[in-house]
């Protein structure tokens, strides 16, 4: 006989700090050993009757974790947990559930129980005290994140769950950028533009089904939402109000994506702005090419009445000016470095002055309603040389890039180059010009070492992801820091530029690139922005870059502008490199 003393039941108990353990059951294991001496203040070891614990039903992760039949064999074979389960329990309520993941070992341990494994009948738990609903959703999702557990939809609903409580709690709303702080002071890094996506994925997509667990962060974002913000728009223009437009038009298209995906469980971005479009067209009256027609204008003249859209192409898409309509009047003043100085007056007198002694070019739409030129109407205006006082900056700046991308107006000439020597200029030229200057703003901002070029793609060149100079410390937060203050916004506007995030263009990146691959997959993506790129800059968000341009002391501006400058000349010199791109197959290696 073992001469050891054994320990009484008040020892045992006092080691394990738990209230009315089992007396068969009373030695802790050597894993619970272990887990005691790391308890927190709040926490204590305690076992429990598996059928007391109840899996958490708001879990971020909806579906069954793939892995779960793995999971269930190994804790099997090892008749044990190799990590305890945290719980907590609601006041008042009788059972305890997980409270920061855990989901799946409970599952297993419960089927493992009721399939006559008596070791899982009591099992050790680690007890937290329940500080809230809040708190235990944001646990789990932290730790469900931590494992790379989560899809799109699941981070989007979960968080907007999360969301709610806290509002409840705090008896306030939250604003995002509120919400994004809130969320990062208990340990979830989401920022206001991608904590938009996932509030306009529930709200405005939720009708999928489960087609939503299909979707993926860089199809909503760069995609879908803008695709749908466009529609909406000009869904307006035609009296159709919000609500109108999402059951009379996005619940349908939705309709169909949702059953398309319950037959085949497949899902397409395209097919779905596709049905957005044609189902848009339906609604108000016009044709699918009309729609794309009306579309392009609204990007370059988002003021545009639903008179001016209906009419015909050459009355609002000339080249160099738009035309005057009965309704409403607009008045576009051009001029090139070098002309005599112009006035050119609308209809009601308003007035745009280009100054010939400057070279500078000012190009503006004037209201007719009320014969006053508004902030909101001007486009865009360059071409002007540091010091000028008529420099002007666009209440859209989004809508000024994209008007320097691809307006119709040929007027963005390098500073003291008449039209002609453009046109003359020989494509190669023209080229070898872009990608010099192309270089000339990666290495203002230090992103020389992440530009790839590929005379596949349309304008020669990619970003891949870049090499930032502190691990897991995106650029974002490395501009803030100390480090190039150009880094961060450059790598989105040379990613925009290069067409990354558009789906038709992704597929044009060679196969084995790591921008590639981590944009093919959400999860890869999304690890990429907390780690690498940063906070997510799309369309919606790159107008900060136009103050650069506008600003005659700032470096990085006057290189952007060069590098827009030749841009729009490589569009002029090479149009069929930006036509029906999609349709051009990726040749072999």
């Amino acid at each position: 006989m073992n001469g050891k003393k054994k320990p009484s039941a008040e020892q045992v108990l006092a080691s394990m700090r738990v209230a009315n353990p089992k007396p068969a059951l009373m030695a802790p294991s050597t894993d619970s050993a272990r887990a005691a001496a790391s308890l927190e203040a709040n926490e204590s070891l305690i076992r429990l009757h598996i059928d007391s614990v109840v899996p958490y039903r708001r879990n971020p992760r909806k579906k069954v974790n793939e892995r779960y039949l793995d999971i269930k064999e190994s804790i099997r074979n090892a008749g044990k947990v190799d990590n305890l389960v945290k719980v907590t329990k609601r006041p008042g309520e009788d059972h305890y559930f997980p409270a920061s993941g855990g989901n799946t070992r409970v599952m297993a341990m419960k089927e493992l129980y009721a399939e006559g494994d008596k070791r899982f009948e009591y099992v050790d738990f680690i007890f937290t005290d329940y500080k809230g609903e809040a708190d235990v959703l944001a646990r789990h999702y932290i730790e469900n994140d931590l494992r790379s557990d989560l899809i799109f939809w699941d981070k989007a609903t979960s968080l907007f769950e999360l969301k709610e409580e806290l509002e409840e709690e705090l008896g306030k709303s939250l604003s995002l950028r509120e919400f994004a702080e809130v969320a990062k002071e208990r340990g979830i890094q989401a920022g206001k533009d991608v904590l938009g996506s996932y509030r306009f994925a529930v709200e405005s997509l939720k009708d999928l089904g489960d087609a939503c667990y299909a979707l993926s962060g860089i199809g909503v974002r760069a995609t879908i939402q803008p695709h749908y913000l466009k529609l909406r728009r000009l869904a307006d223009k035609f009296g159709i109000s919000e609500e109108e437009f999402q059951e009379r038009i996005v619940r349908f298209a939705l309709a169909r994506a949702r059953e398309q995906y319950n037959q085949s469980q497949d899902f397409s971005v395209e097919h779905l702005c596709s049905d957005l479009l044609e189902t848009t067209a339906v609604a108000i009256g016009q044709d699918s090419n009309q729609i794309r027609r009306m579309l392009s204008i609204l990007e370059k003249l988002p003021n545009s009445t639903r008179e001016e859209l209906e009419q015909p192409d050459d009355s609002l898409q000339n080249a160099g000016q738009l035309e005057s309509s009965n309704d409403h009047q607009h008045a576009v003043v051009s001029a090139t470095r070098g002309d005599d100085a112009n006035v050119t007056s609308d209809v009601n007198g308003s007035a745009t002055n280009t100054d010939a002694a400057s070279g500078s070019h000012v190009s503006a739409i004037s209201s007719s309603h009320t014969g006053n030129s508004k902030s909101s109407d001007i486009l865009f205006a360059s071409g002007l040389t540091p010091g000028d006082n008529t420099r002007k900056q666009a209440d859209n700046p989004t809508a000024a890039l994209a008007f320097i991308e691809t307006g119709s107006s040929a007027d963005q000439l390098e500073p003291h180059q008449p039209a002609q020597e453009v046109a003359s200029a020989s494509s190669d030229q023209t080229r070898d010009r872009f990608l010099t200057d192309l270089r000339s703003f990666a290495q203002t901002a230090e992103l020389a070492d992440a530009l790839r070029f590929d005379d596949a793609l349309p304008l020669w060149f990619y970003v891949e992801l870049p090499v930032t100079a502190q691990q897991s410390v995106p650029l974002d937060i490395e501009s803030q820091a100390g480090g190039n203050p150009y880094r961060y916004l450059a790598w989105w506007f040379l990613a925009n530029l290069a067409g990354i995030f558009d789906a038709r263009m992704r597929n044009t990146l060679p196969n084995e690139c790591d921008v590639a691959v981590a944009l093919a997959d959400d999860e890869l993506w999304d690890d990429a922005v907390r780690n690498v790129v940063g906070e997510p800059l799309y369309e919606d968000t790159l107008g900060r870059l136009i103050s650069w341009q506008a600003d005659p002391t700032n470096s990085a501006g006057e290189a952007l502008h060069r590098l827009l400058v030749a841009l729009r000349s490589v569009r002029a010199a090479f149009p069929d490199r930006f036509t029906n791109t999609s349709d051009q197959p990726k040749e072999e290696a």
